[in-house]
């Protein structure tokens, strides 16, 4: 609930409150997240060897690739089909992101309908996602704090594009708004989670099989949370 002091000035929640929300949400939502997940890479890795095997046999298959490989694969058709296909994994890669992203901040979205809407955030993320790289890198080329400091400040901006439908600069910039005044507060938040994510991925290099099952069942708390802390935010400013 909305707590308010004396002053009527809203107070943002307590890690404990976080968590506690988190895990209601998570109860409800973990398995629509997985669930849209699984399917998004399924079809995306369909996809894209459909398309592999549809350039082979359009090439001739095998009998076009006996001879010198180094010069067959020189040449401008092969050439064009690895760029073409090159892009098109990067869209479906980008798809996948834009789904997991979208389940979890939308809850209305669940089934092939999730799969369908998401398709409209792939290009936004997509143009977000370089100019959040291209900023955080540029402060962090200058001076590593500066770097930091705008990454943490702008981490919000892929979850304010799904859910306020704003993208570009507006969505990296509402994000510094709202984590303005409450950086430290924000990083204290996140450093458990961000603990946690760290040490299943040292439980994934040692351990890859229960990695991979610690890794799924951890994304969509992971996402959960910081969708939180977003909105927990967002309130405040």
């Amino acid at each position: 609930m909305t707590e308010k002091n004396r002053m009527g000035k809203y107070q943002l929640k307590s890690i404990d409150e976080i968590f506690s929300e988190t895990w209601n949400l998570y109860k409800k939502r973990s398995i629509p997240i997985l669930l849209l997940s699984l399917l998004s890479v399924l079809v995306s890795l369909t996809v894209l060897a459909g398309g592999g095997l549809a350039a082979f046999i359009a090439l001739g298959g095998q009998s076009y690739f006996t001879g010198d490989l180094r010069e067959i694969f020189l040449q401008p058709e092969i050439v064009g089909i690895g760029v073409a296909l090159s892009f098109v994994a990067v869209l479906l890669i980008t798809w996948c992101h834009a789904t997991v992203l979208a389940v979890a901040v939308r809850q209305e979205l669940t089934g092939i309908r999730g799969l369908l809407k998401s398709w409209k955030y792939v290009f936004p993320l997509l143009w977000i996602s370089s100019l959040y790289i291209g900023i955080v890198t540029a402060g962090t080329v200058l001076f590593i704090l500066p770097g930091m400091i705008l990454a943490l400040s702008m981490s919000l901006c892929f979850f304010i594009m799904v859910e306020e439908e704003r993208t570009g600069i507006d969505a990296l910039l509402t994000s510094r708004l709202y984590i303005r005044g409450h950086w430290w507060n924000t990083l204290f938040k996140l450093l458990p989670i961000l603990f946690l994510f760290v040490l299943i991925c040292l439980v994934s290099l040692i351990v890859p099989l229960a990695g991979t099952i610690l890794s799924l069942l951890f994304l969509p708390f992971l996402l959960l949370y910081i969708v939180t802390v977003y909105r927990d935010l967002k309130e405040s400013s």
